[in-house]
């Protein structure tokens, strides 16, 4: 399942981040950082007096003096200790105790996040017919699978024979909720997707154009009887996977398949990675709008 894989992906990476972490928190002065602040109102001296505890009352003026101390505080209850950071220093010390309080917040947002991914995947369950039919109450249990599916799955278009590809079967080892082998799991994430969407699909239906053989991965029948093609383009970090890709495109587009009429081109990015709500919203603008 891609998206447990991804999640314990995931959790590993924060595993790994949280071990870091708590290493450079060890590495770290003792105690934490206190602030505290304080303000006095002083009489101002005449001039040329000088200023002390002594003279604050000269002057007929006011002046209010603000000061914020520092204290590394360590320990708790009766053996808490409070030491204070003298002025001269708190420009050093200061940036490494907030950067331990960073940390600190740092490490519970990775243990938070941690248990919530641990949660998940121990509870997650694939949408697959076998994982709902689990859920369905005892007294449906009888009846076969093909009854419960959308009307299309028995639909005449979707079940009839067709010209299927036969190159490197070999390939064809990621299968569908619904039994298709695909050729990737993005083309397992689409087919699901069509099928959640009550749309009737050929898997790469051959397709004669203008004496040359091409293969779209989706044959779509629309709700109006129109035929859509959806061609999924995984490899664009091959520069001649991509290379065929527009080769491809153009002879679409010279026998009337085009984005702006019957096709839909959809594309994992650089790192391999598929946004599926993107397609989704592309396949109901065009297709079911």
């Amino acid at each position: 399942m891609l998206l447990l894989s991804y999640c314990e992906t995931v959790l590993q990476s924060l595993k790994i981040l949280l071990g870091s972490t708590e290493t450079e928190l060890d590495s770290m002065p003792e105690g934490r950082i206190h602030q505290t602040s304080s303000s006095r109102t002083v009489k101002s001296a005449k001039p040329g007096d000088e200023l002390s505890d002594n003279n604050v009352n000269y002057g007929r003026g006011k002046k209010s003096e603000f000061r914020v101390n520092y204290r590394v505080v360590t320990g708790h209850g009766e053996g808490r200790r409070r030491k204070l950071i003298p002025d001269s220093m708190v420009e050093n010390l200061l940036p490494v105790y907030l950067h331990k309080e960073y940390l600190k917040a740092k490490k519970k947002l990775i243990k938070n996040n941690t248990l919530a991914l641990e949660t998940f995947i121990a509870s997650y369950r694939a949408v697959t017919m076998e994982n709902i039919r689990a859920m369905i109450p005892g007294r449906f249990q009888h009846f076969t699978d093909e009854l419960f599916l959308p009307p299309f799955a028995n639909d005449d278009w979707a079940s009839q024979p067709y010209e299927k590809a036969t190159y490197n079967q070999s390939a064809l080892r990621h299968m569908t909720s619904r039994g298709l082998l695909v050729r990737s799991k993005s083309e397992v994430l689409i087919a699901e997707l069509l099928y959640a969407l009550g749309l009737p699909f050929h898997y790469e239906e051959v397709l004669y154009i203008n004496g040359a053989t091409y293969i779209p991965d989706f044959t779509i029948l629309a709700p109006d009887g129109s035929i859509w093609y959806l061609e999924h383009c995984g490899m664009t970090n091959d520069p001649d996977y991509l290379h065929r890709h527009f080769k491809k495109m153009e002879a679409y587009a010279a026998a009337g398949i085009a984005p702006w009429k019957n096709l839909i081109v959809t594309y994992d990015n650089e790192h391999g990675d598929i946004d599926l709500m993107a397609i989704k919203k592309e396949i109901e603008s065009r297709i079911l709008s």
